[in-house]
This record gives structure tokens, C-alpha cells and sequence, in this order.
């Protein structure tokens, strides 16, 4: 699983890749339907500039780094193989 933090220009500024459970839960694994809990900690660099960012997540075979297909609720494929998570948030400078 792939967690990105990506600013309003589409700079990747950080990201997180693990299996779900801190690397304890393999996703083949997972029954159909089953819900997975998960955090992931993502750090701004300091040199990030202020603004709206996007959290984006997905999920690719590890052995490929190929991104597996994503589909919405209705059954429409996602382009890229991700889904950004809502709402944007924002980045603020200390």
C-alpha cells in the first residue's frame, strides 16, 4: 500500500509504503468486503512550500512496483491507480 502526500503543482512531497498493520497484514490475506484500519505517518519537509496538499492512496505488488487497479463504489476504474482522499488539507509554514 502506497500513501503520497502531493502538493498543488503534483509534487510527490512525502510518502509512506507498507503492508496494512504496520507490515503485519499481507492483502491476500484479505476476505471480499473486509475493512482495514490503517495509519500512516507522513512528514512535510521544511523547505515544503505553505499550501493545499492532497493525500493520495493505492495499492501496487511489491515485487513490480506495479500499481494495482482501483475501482469507485459504482464499479468505475480509477485512472493511475490511486484515489485522493477528501478533503485536500493544507500545508503551513512554522
Amino acid at each position: 500500500m502506497f500513501v503520497h502526500l502531493v502538493d498543488g503543482s503534483g509534487t510527490l512531497r512525502s510518502q509512506a509504503d507498507s503492508m496494512p498493520w504496520h507490515n503485519a497484514f499481507c492483502t491476500s490475506r484479505w476476505p471480499p468486503g473486509m475493512l482495514i484500519p490503517d495509519e500512516y505517518e507522513l512528514t512535510v519537509p521544511e523547505d515544503a512550500p505553505p499550501g493545499e496538499c492532497r493525500v493520495a492512496i493505492g495499492l501496487y505488488l511489491w515485487q513490480t512496483d506495479e500499481r494495482l487497479p482501483l475501482r469507485t463504489a459504482k464499479g468505475d476504474l480509477l485512472p493511475d491507480g490511486f484515489l485522493f482522499l477528501e478533503p485536500p488539507i493544507t500545508a503551513l509554514v512554522n
